[in-house]
């Protein structure tokens, strides 16, 4: 927190850290769930590799999202 508030000004605290990475994980998985969704209508596996590969997203944050 300390290095961050230095090189951007700003008091950050643990809430705003926290925000951030909530909004970050919402967008992981909106855009596994238009992966799944993608590879779903066109009839093809659902597979880890193909995820990652839609959604842009690496091999654990894919594993994390499975209940998707």
């Amino acid at each position: 927190l300390i290095a961050r508030s230095k090189a951007t000004g700003r008091t950050w605290t643990m809430d705003d850290l926290k925000k951030g990475n909530d909004g970050r994980e919402e967008d992981a998985r909106e855009r596994i769930r238009a992966a799944v969704k993608l590879l779903t209508e066109q009839g093809r596996r659902v597979t880890v590799r193909q995820l990652m590969r839609l959604a842009g997203c690496c091999n654990k944050t894919v594993k994390r999202h499975m209940d998707i």
